[in-house]
């Protein structure tokens, strides 16, 4: 900890290839380190100062995740495997509903109804929301829970290996979003069964949607 300099700590930045968001994450694990080490005589008071200079904005930039739609043909093997792997479900639910992982992940059987959920808990304020459950949603209820998101991060990278392809997590929700916008459903309509915040007053207005109208869009996929 004592040899540790300035530059090495953003030579360490300038050669991560992951997001903003996750080096805004490091640089908080950081700080707790160098103070810890400062509290206990290991290093300088000064030296957590170090921890706030590193530059977030020099560093080589393929920072940019290219969001991957599932191939129908993909889409047809998740459900063909659905009966007998649970992590299949899992994907399926995701990809027919757009919901984050911790959406689903914290969901209680309170938040959920004949053919919807409560999001009671998410990342942010629109986030907080009713998600329409689509007959094919329904079919493949009841399903287990979803475990811990290392857990799942393991299963969900194991499927993609014995379905021959790669993708995120995330990859989910944005299939969800691509297969609204291709059947033609309203933009501001699949904001909110997602949970995107809206910077435009007039969508603003565009809230009080019935639930039969966002269960017809999301039974148009």
């Amino acid at each position: 900890m004592s040899r540790i300099t300035l530059s090495d700590l953003q030579s360490c930045f300038d050669d991560l290839q992951v997001t903003t968001h996750i080096l805004r994450h490091i640089r908080i694990m950081l700080n707790g380190v160098f103070a810890y080490a400062a509290k206990r005589g290991i290093i300088p008071l000064e030296a957590p100062k170090m921890v706030s200079l590193i530059d977030m904005v020099a560093r080589k930039e393929p920072n940019y995740i290219k969001r991957k739609r599932f191939t129908d043909r993909e889409i047809e093997w998740l459900w063909n495997h659905s009966e007998d792997n649970m992590t299949a479900k899992h994907v399926l639910i995701y990809i027919y509903t757009g919901m984050r992982f911790k959406e689903f992940q914290s969901i209680t059987e309170d938040d959920v109804h004949d053919n919807y959920i409560d999001i009671v808990q998410s990342k942010t304020k629109a986030g907080i929301r009713i998600v329409p459950l689509s007959d094919k949603v329904l079919s493949l209820l009841p399903v287990e829970r979803v475990p811990a998101y290392s857990d799942f991060y393991y299963r969900f990278n194991e499927l993609m290996k014995l379905m021959g392809t790669v993708h995120t997590i995330h990859d989910t929700r944005h299939t969800f979003i691509s297969m609204l916008t291709e059947a033609q459903v309203d933009a501001r309509l699949i904001k909110k069964i997602v949970g995107h915040a809206s910077d435009d007053v007039t969508e603003d207005t565009y809230t009080h949607l019935s639930l039969e109208s966002m269960l017809e869009a999301v039974n148009k996929i």
